[in-house]
């Protein structure tokens, strides 16, 4: 029976071969130390026969040609440990971006890399992390910083990440390791945009509150108004000049469903009792932690005898299915309606003193600035 083939490298390195005693494959695994450089690598053939190699008569040799190998360490990942925000014109260091603004962003680290890689933003935790509305491009690039130009969109909010995926320790690729890590970083933080309109405080809330919605700077109103209800201060119950308004409230009586629908099937003028209230009122006020009011789709409309009757009726003209349904109303008349999506039993918050409605399945996210 043949022996195994033997494997030289030039310079030396440690190896065992491991299987593949055949003709045509072996697998070998070698052991790398010192500084990663160029090897040849021949291989001796023991022959096919028990007692050795057998030269032909043109003289072959046992010996195979050489081939060249270049073995690499394996390379580190990427570590981002700290990001620094500069004001684009001043280059003094800012908390945030501005919305519909720009800045520089400097990446501090390790192992990025001696070449440029690739770099990717996206919003706080998403995964995979690959595109948002904030963008990014690469200004210069070393192995322990990036520098990037940032450009937010109007619609920018929130925190957002910034990955970035190196081209290894040699510049050309990445080498991994068997189970080791790869070549993306960790993720850097972004700071929270800030609204050029003022209204980041108010977004901030939504945040700090866990509200499951997070409106952009752009979706806030300091005019919004409707043909019954023309005072913008009536829709914002709120402690700043802001409000979200969404389009139910707003739309013309004509539109069959809505605020002023529900004003014209009353039949007189209404008090709105609550509208719009943002996240830090809404808390402070006793609100409801999922209350519609911080989504801008809600309505409380003050009953003004807090008797059963008159609350009944206001119910059934924002839904007689949902007044009944939900509403706690025994019936209503065959009527036309509001088309609420929800009127709240009179169980709960406004109790006799109001009657709460909101439009939360219509035109959602559809934040009115007129």
């Amino acid at each position: 029976m043949a022996q195994p083939p033997t494997l030289t490298f030039s310079p030396a390195m440690s190896h065992t071969i491991e299987s593949g005693n055949t003709a045509t494959r072996f697998v070998a695994r070698v052991t790398a130390t010192g500084t990663p450089q160029e090897y040849g690598v021949s291989l001796t053939s023991s022959g096919n026969s028990i007692s050795g190699f057998l030269a032909g008569p043109l003289g072959s040799t046992s010996t195979s040609n050489a081939l060249g190998l270049t073995l690499r360490h394996a390379d580190y990942s990427p570590v981002i440990t700290s990001v620094q925000l500069l004001d684009i014109d001043t280059g003094t260091v800012i908390a945030a971006i501005s919305a519909g603004g720009q800045a520089y962003a400097i990446l501090y680290g390790t192992s990025f890399g001696p070449a440029q890689g690739s770099m990717a933003i996206c919003p706080s935790g998403a995964n995979p992390c690959q595109t948002s509305d904030l963008s990014g491009s690469i200004t210069f690039w070393s192995d322990g910083q990036v520098n990037l130009l940032l450009t937010a969109a109007e619609t920018s909010t929130g925190n957002y990440d910034a990955v970035l995926t190196s081209l290894g320790s040699a510049g050309t690729s990445f080498v991994q390791a068997p189970q080791g890590p790869g070549p993306q970083s960790n993720r850097g933080t972004i700071a929270a945009v800030v609204c050029s309109n003022g209204t980041d405080a108010i977004v901030k809330g939504y945040t700090d509150y866990h509200i499951s919605t997070s409106p952009a700077c752009t979706d806030f109103t300091q005019t919004a108004h409707s043909e019954y209800f023309p005072d913008f201060s009536k829709f914002n119950s709120g402690d700043y000049s802001w409000a979200l308004v969404e389009k139910p409230l707003i739309v013309p009586k004509s539109a069959l469903y809505g605020l002023d629908r529900w004003r014209e099937l009353m039949g007189s003028p209404q008090i709105i009792n609550s509208a719009y209230r943002n996240p830090a009122h809404n808390s402070v006020i006793g609100g409801a932690s999922n209350s519609r009011h911080m989504w801008g789709d809600a309505i409380d409309i003050r009953n003004d005898s807090q008797t059963d009757t008159e609350h009944d009726q206001k119910a059934c003209a924002a839904s007689s299915l949902n007044a009944v349904a939900r509403g706690g109303v025994s019936s209503c008349p065959s009527q036309p309606d509001a088309g609420a999506d929800y009127v709240e039993p009179v169980t709960l918050a406004c109790h006799l003193a109001c009657v709460h409605a909101d439009w939360r399945d219509h035109d959602r996210n559809s934040y009115r600035q007129q």
